[in-house]
């Protein structure tokens, strides 16, 4: 039932009372997280390196065992992306080919989940190796989502007749029903590769499961949902009924009180509000991906199912860290840890760099960073290797989508001077994705992707596009589908003018990824157009990656240097235009003019 408006202080948005009151009959202590991702080792700061070790899953399981042992009526839930492609899935593809067991899939047993929502991540490599992943984990908790329906997908209906995938669950606490129900985002299709599930509607999908668990007396009811953006789960709480709780995931949004202890690579201007946010008296919390921080939300509950307040004392985030005395368990530094560190172990150096290299997710979802920029620019160099023996005459243009790259901590940027391994370009590019060529790809087109590339601005979204070879001007104030203003190629071709493509037949081609080209990846218009595959998967290096590999090495000649990627220089192939005008030195070969029409 919802939040008790007697305790409730809606004016300002926050929980009444720091304890429970005296009506309280139950008192129940939700511990999540989310997006885990398969981010198992640990991380230091090279900024900071006296604050140790963190972020870490061995000394995330120790936190969990920690905050069991001491709170009163524990759970301990996931919002979904259990695991991701990278070097920990690259660990256990191989120790599953020789009859082992995926890794996180270990994790997840050891961490004690009592449920998981479905994420989007779970799909990456299919609906079989879902299935087998869930195979994999010896517990009965189950895998969440009430709005996926998995008739016409065998392996995952078989789990559902198992019941380890369902639309919800009850779990018995203390004597207490406790339903949880799972979500996930309708966006599902464009973002990863579900095959044949149908995707329904969340909202009337999550009523439905509120209104089943009470017909069957369950009076308190959690939703763990992975809708990719907090601001979702916010429309939720005030059209869905009877929920008392919301655990996001997906939009990695921040959450923390003043005077917080927060990880050295966290940035306190991110914080996107209080732990808990409240909407409609519903509290809505969840965590930063990876193992760098643990939800605990207290909640006290009369005897009728109300919820009556948030214990505020004892809820918020608790970062994982050595400095605050949290040791690794060992069982999981043996388990999970090292055999990614042997995998690891074997990788080789391909360059250094002359320059701080951004590939961190909020920036490369967000806004041009000179990592998008060498990214593309690897794939026009290798464009430029293929197009004569595919006979295109054509201008050749590149585009890599934000949500390919994956450094979603800000762990894994380069910083002068730092040698470069090609497991690492493999860890920030982990995808199983080929380099393409897509031809007939026309100005209109052109037009239409970069639309759906800055349609969520200023949210970060994995559809916002890194460029090479043009560069674009958007105003983001404008309305979604008209935001873009203007459109060049680096030889100052003009293609779009105001918003207007000049000549929409206006034929390129285009070099991408794999993902955003053959499943409309992320809305972008392309699975229609032919395209040809200029660089495979080999030896474990993902296709995408192994562009960048091959462009530090033979093209840049081992060093990414300051003069190309400089972030003021590489910045410039993306601007927002709320001026009317300005001229900006673009270090193309030419000016810009940066304009808003009238």
């Amino acid at each position: 039932m919802r939040l008790d408006t007697r305790t409730a202080l809606a004016g300002l948005g926050l929980m009444a009372g720091l304890a429970a009151p005296a009506s309280a009959d139950f008192t129940l202590t939700i511990l999540h997280n989310n997006d885990g991702e398969s981010s198992v080792l640990p991380t230091t700061d090279l900024n900071d390196p006296g604050f140790g070790e963190f972020s870490d899953a061995a000394r995330f399981v120790t936190l969990v065992d920690q905050q069991k042992a001491t709170s009163v009526n524990p759970i301990m839930l996931s919002s979904g992306d259990n695991y991701l492609a990278g070097p920990t899935f690259n660990a256990s593809q191989a120790i599953v080919a020789g009859g082992g067991t995926y890794l996180d899939a270990i994790l997840l047993d050891r961490i004690g989940y009592d449920a998981l929502a479905i994420g989007n991540h779970e799909f990456d490599f299919g609906t079989q190796v879902f299935s087998d992943f869930i195979d994999d984990t010896t517990g009965s908790y189950p895998f969440l989502s009430s709005n996926l329906d998995f008739t016409n997908v065998p392996e995952l209906q078989a789990q559902v007749t198992a019941g380890r995938i369902a639309p919800s669950t009850i779990l018995n606490v203390n004597g207490e029903q406790v339903g949880i129900i799972g979500a996930t985002t309708e966006g599902l299709a464009s973002v990863t590769s579900p095959g044949a599930t149908n995707i329904n509607a969340v909202q009337p999908a999550v009523q439905a499961q509120v209104n089943t668990l009470t017909g069957m007396g369950v009076n308190k009811i959690i939703l763990i949902s992975h809708l990719q953006s907090i601001l979702e789960e916010q429309m939720l709480a005030n059209t869905v009924t009877g929920l008392d709780v919301i655990v996001a995931g997906g939009g990695d949004e921040l959450l923390a009180d003043p005077g917080t202890p927060l990880l050295p690579t966290t940035d306190p201007g991110d914080i996107f509000g209080d732990y808990p946010l409240v909407e409609s008296n519903v509290p809505i919390v969840t965590t930063p991906g990876g193992y760098g921080y643990l939800g605990k939300l207290v909640v006290d509950f009369d005897d009728a199912g109300n919820l009556l307040s948030v214990n505020e004392a004892d809820s918020g985030l608790i970062r994982v860290a050595e400095i605050d005395g949290i040791e690794p368990d060992q069982g999981v530094i043996d388990s999970v840890q090292q055999p990614v560190i042997d995998f690891l172990g074997d990788a080789k150096i391909i360059g250094t760099t002359e320059v701080t290299i951004e590939v961190a997710r909020p920036r490369v979802r967000g806004e041009a960073t000179n990592g998008g920029a060498l990214i593309t620019d690897a794939y026009l160099a290798l464009a430029a290797e293929k197009v004569d023996d595919l006979g295109i005459t054509v201008p050749v243009i590149a585009i890599q989508n934000g949500g390919g790259i994956r450094d979603d901590f800000g762990t894994t940027e380069f910083v002068y001077g730092q040698q470069i391994t090609d497991q690492a370009i493999n860890e920030i590019l982990p995808f199983d994705n080929e380099v393409v060529i897509v031809e007939s790809f026309t100005a209109e087109r052109l037009l239409l992707l970069l639309e759906e590339a800055v349609d969520s601005v200023p949210n970060a979204s994995g559809g916002f596009a890194q460029v090479g070879g043009f560069w674009f001007t958007f105003d983001p104030e404008a309305d979604p589908d008209s935001r873009v203003v203007d459109v060049y190629l680096n030889d100052g071709t003009q293609l779009v003018d105001n918003g207007v493509a000049i000549d929409p037949s206006f034929e390129m081609a285009l070099v991408t990824n794999s993902f955003s080209a053959s499943q409309n990846g992320d809305g972008y218009p392309l699975n229609d157009l032919p395209r040809t595959t200029i660089l495979e998967t080999m030896d474990g290096i993902n296709g995408y990656a192994g562009a960048v590999i091959k462009y530090i090495q033979e093209d840049l000649g081992g060093v990414v240097p300051a003069d190309l990627y400089d972030p003021a220089v590489t910045s410039q192939r993306i601007q927002e235009v709320p001026e009317p005008a300005s001229l900006v030195l673009l270090g193309l070969g030419g000016a810009m003019l940066v304009r808003r029409g009238a």
